[in-house]
């Protein structure tokens, strides 16, 4: 007897934005919900359901509902790490931040202004032209000349390609060149920051500020760049990030030549500054051994003739006075604008590195994610730095193991 057809009969599930893939029947299987890293794959998209009731909101007429779905993308953008990268203008080199720009052309292009108006001293005749008057003395002598020389040729050519490392477009097109790029540059600024240190006993005179500023900067940068070679060895990504703020330790010997020229002014000026000076060091700036006995008698003694290093006069420090007063003003100011310059440089790189604290936990996250399950990898053993950024309660969205 043929049955006829029930009003009861079982009906599809009712439609919705997410039906398609998620109802199912007592006689169908349930199918198997696709991960959020193969949505691409299948044509699913997680926010359509969200952007659906966002939709019914508006034509009812409630706001408060109505609200973008811009914060809810652009999280799970990130988090989904094979999803395509967001096309963005050839100009902004891989930014994803407006403000970021700016920042990179100002402290990049003084970067790169700088090391390019220095690249005559990588002849050792200019380099004894173009540094502050009475250094040359010290930097002719045998135990000091190959320091100064390696300092020049390493830091140099270190400060300029740097930059390009700190472009996003480098690491996320051509990570290996990245990678080869930052461990030359960063052994070479090494190499500069140790002699740099030791040529720093004689720097501007000697002074003490300015040694202990000089010992300090080498020491801080030398190892905050050593660290952070190590913790991309190690594949933490977000403490290389925050390790790299050794290269803007770096540009303290930029900024201090603001601060010095402009201290220096100040002191001539107020013209009763002074400041202390070899026998040797003025009559390498003289030339003149009679101009040198006329204008400091004590450097005309025989005493002072036999051991110019150990006969010591005072220097009127005033920019107005020749290659030996503005040698003097500088000298007399560059200790307090050499520290200047490092509170400036090391309050604002932390300063910034507190304002991207979002950035370095995706970091953190994605190096965790990357590391799940890598077989000779340190950074899954490792806890995160960032307690209260947990990965433990967030289920991983898929396996990163690498393949090889």
């Amino acid at each position: 007897m043929a049955s006829r057809p029930s009003k009861y009969k079982e009906q599809p599930w009712p439609l919705s934005p997410i039906s398609a893939t998620y109802s199912t029947t007592p006689t169908s299987p349930h199918p198997t919900i696709p991960s959020i890293m193969s949505d691409t794959a299948v044509g699913y998209d997680p926010h359509e359901a969200y952007r659906s009731e966002q939709e019914w909101a508006r034509r009812h007429g409630r706001k408060e509902e109505a609200r973008s779905t811009s914060d809810l993308e652009s999280s799970a953008a990130r988090l989904t790490l094979n999803t395509g990268p967001v096309k963005r203008p050839w100009w902004t080199l891989g930014f994803e931040k407006k403000m970021s720009i700016p920042l990179f052309i100002f402290f990049g292009g003084a970067i790169l202004g700088f090391s390019l108006a220095r690249t005559p001293m990588l002849h050792f005749k200019e380099l004894l032209r173009l540094t502050t008057p009475g250094e040359g003395y010290w930097y002719t002598k045998p135990g000091w000349k190959p320091n100064i020389k390696i300092h020049v040729w390493t830091s140099l050519p270190a400060s300029f390609f740097s930059v390009f490392c700190f472009l996003p477009i480098t690491y996320n097109r051509w990570p290996r060149f990245h990678r080869y790029l930052g461990y030359i540059v960063s052994l070479l600024q090494v190499i500069a920051s140790i002699c740099g240190a030791v040529a720093g006993r004689h720097a501007q005179g000697g002074d003490l500020a300015v040694q202990s500023a000089v010992y300090i900067m080498g020491s801080a940068s030398g190892g905050a760049i050593v660290l952070g070679c190590y913790e991309a060895w190690r594949g933490d990504i977000a403490a290389h990030r925050e390790w790299m703020r050794g290269w803007f330790y770096n540009g303290t010997f930029i900024t201090v030549r603001v601060t010095a020229l402009l201290s220096a002014q100040v002191i001539t000026a107020i013209n009763t500054y002074f400041s202390l000076w070899r026998r040797s060091e003025i009559g390498f700036v003289l030339k003149d051994a009679a101009v040198l006995a006329q204008r400091y008698p004590l450097c005309g003694t025989p005493d002072a003739v036999a051991r110019p290093d150990d006969t010591y006069v005072a220097v009127h420090s005033s920019w107005n006075e020749g290659r030996l007063g503005r040698g003097s003003a500088s000298r007399a100011s560059f200790g307090m604008a050499l520290w200047v310059a490092m509170l400036l440089h090391f309050l604002g790189i932390e300063l910034y590195l507190r304002m991207t604290t979002g950035e370095s936990k995706w970091w953190r996250e994605w190096s965790k994610r990357k590391a799940n399950g890598e077989e000779h990898g340190r950074l899954g053993q490792e806890t995160s730095r960032y307690d209260d950024y947990s990965l433990a309660s967030e289920p991983l969205l898929n396996d990163f193991s690498p393949t090889r």
